[in-house]
Formats: C-alpha cells, sequence, structure tokens
C-alpha cells in the first residue's frame, strides 16, 4: 500500500531518464518524491545505505567477477549492541540468568531474521563474539567470580549451559 522508500536500479546512463519517468508517474497517482532524500546515485562508483544494509559493488578476489556486496550497515550492528547493553548490564545483575538469556535470545533472533541476507558471515561472527563476551563478563560480575573468565565461561557453557542462541555464521541459502 505503501511506497515511502525503495530503491529503483537501471542500466548505466538510463538514471536521470528513469528518473523522470518517475517523478511523472508519482505525480500522476498525486504523490510526491521527497526531494531532499532522492538523489541519482553510480553504484559501481559509490555505496549506499537503505534500510539498514549497506550495498557496495565489488569484485570478487577468487573469480574476479563483480558482485553486489550487501551487510548490515554500522548503524544496524551498533543498535544491536546497544539493546544487548540495555539488558546485560549492572543494573540488571538482579535479574535470573535464564530471564536475562531469554531477552538476549529474543533481540537477537529478531535481529538475525532481519539481517541474514547477502554476505553476513564476518558481520555475524564479530556480532557473536561479542554477544559472547558481553554475556560473560555479565555472568562473571553477576556471580563475583575470582577463577578464570574465558576458561570458566566457555563457549561451549554459554550455549549449552546458558542457552544462548548462536548467530548464523553461514550465509543464508540463495532464493
Amino acid at each position: 500500500r505503501y511506497a515511502d522508500d525503495f530503491v529503483l536500479l537501471c542500466r548505466p546512463g538510463n538514471g536521470g531518464a528513469m528518473l523522470e519517468r518517475l517523478k511523472k508517474y508519482v505525480q500522476a497517482k498525486r504523490l510526491t518524491l521527497n526531494e531532499a532524500k532522492t538523489r541519482l546515485v553510480n553504484s559501481q562508483q559509490e555505496s549506499f545505505r537503505f534500510l539498514g544494509f549497506d550495498f557496495a559493488w565489488r569484485r570478487s578476489p577468487r573469480t574476479d567477477n563483480c558482485y553486489v556486496h550487501v551487510v548490515a550497515s554500522p548503524k544496524a550492528r551498533l543498535n544491536l549492541r546497544d539493546a544487548v547493553r540495555e539488558e546485560l548490564n549492572h543494573w540488571t545483575k538482579h535479574h535470573s540468568c535464564a530471564e536475562a538469556v531469554r531477552r538476549v535470545n529474543r533481540i537477537t533472533r529478531g535481529w538475525s531474521n532481519y539481517y541474514h541476507y547477502g554476505h553476513c558471515t564476518r558481520v555475524f561472527g564479530r556480532q557473536s563474539v561479542w554477544l559472547q563476551n558481553r554475556l560473560r563478563r555479565w555472568l562473571w560480575r553477576k556471580y563475583d567470580c575470582t577463577h578464570g573468565l574465558f576458561s570458566f565461561f566457555t563457549d561451549e557453557r554459554l550455549l549449552g549451559q546458558y542457552q544462548l542462541w548462536p548467530l548464523p555464521l553461514t550465509s543464508p541459502p540463495r532464493r
């Protein structure tokens, strides 16, 4: 019903003509384009951000073919970390472990379902390491541990005993 955010892709050199056609079409439907947000970009020379994703034209080092590289934007990654920080901070140490992990899992599943697209494996790997370290430190402070942080709260223990949901570390299937 609403098309308030969209990207129009076309062959090189046809962008200006397509933008004019789009303006005429939108005016015929009695709508207006936001001129401040509307722009013409050559995606082969410049990357762009759209709905939380970064789109960039890249060349594969293995095959030497060009492709569109799609990953979650830095702002989207920061939003996940901020949401997890709100659940795992020193004001929430009184919460039970099961409740805290359940809330963190809900946040990470939602984020993962939206951003598990394109070339996400490196981004998801980094987010996963950060997430496990955040939970590990929260548990360590909650129980005032004196033993080793990484030797006691191992990755296997976080995923097994505490039931932390692991971010997928593989690319999504092609559609």
